[in-house]
Formats: structure tokens, C-alpha cells, sequence
């Protein structure tokens, strides 16, 4: 006779979903990966998955050279 034993243990899945929007670069703090392109990422590890939807937003700077006697208004906050 032949007998076949199986100790079988299940772990069941589990999942999250993280939306962020950032500047220039996100670090998702679940693997530590600094992100610089908006998109959809994912990691996996055993049976737990996380996903990351990010939006990355490139930052925009200008600068204005003036010149005034007495004062000026800034047209950019008045």
C-alpha cells in the first residue's frame, strides 16, 4: 500500500490600491522606488499585491525681471 499525505496550508490574498499625484517624482514608500513617469504599478510579494496609480505632473517655473519707482503690483497674486 501507498499512502500520500498533503499538509496543506492556504493564505488567502489580499490587495491595496494607492491613487497619489505628485510633482516631478513620487517614492512609493511600499518598495521604496522613486517614480518620475505618471502610470499604473504594480508589486507583488507572496500573496499581497499593491497598486499604485500615479499621476505625475511636471512642475513649471518663470521667473519676472522688474523695475519701479515707489511700488509695483506683481500681476501673478495682485
Amino acid at each position: 500500500c501507498h499512502t500520500e499525505t498533503l499538509n496543506l496550508t492556504i493564505t488567502p490574498s489580499t490587495s491595496n490600491t494607492t491613487t497619489a499625484s505628485a510633482c516631478d517624482t513620487y517614492t512609493w514608500s511600499v518598495n521604496g522606488t522613486t517614480y518620475t513617469i505618471s502610470g499604473t504599478y504594480t508589486s507583488v510579494v507572496g500573496c499581497h499585491t499593491e497598486t499604485l496609480n500615479l499621476t505625475i505632473t511636471p512642475s513649471t517655473s518663470n521667473s519676472t525681471t522688474a523695475s519701479a519707482c515707489d511700488s509695483y503690483t506683481w500681476s501673478v497674486n495682485g
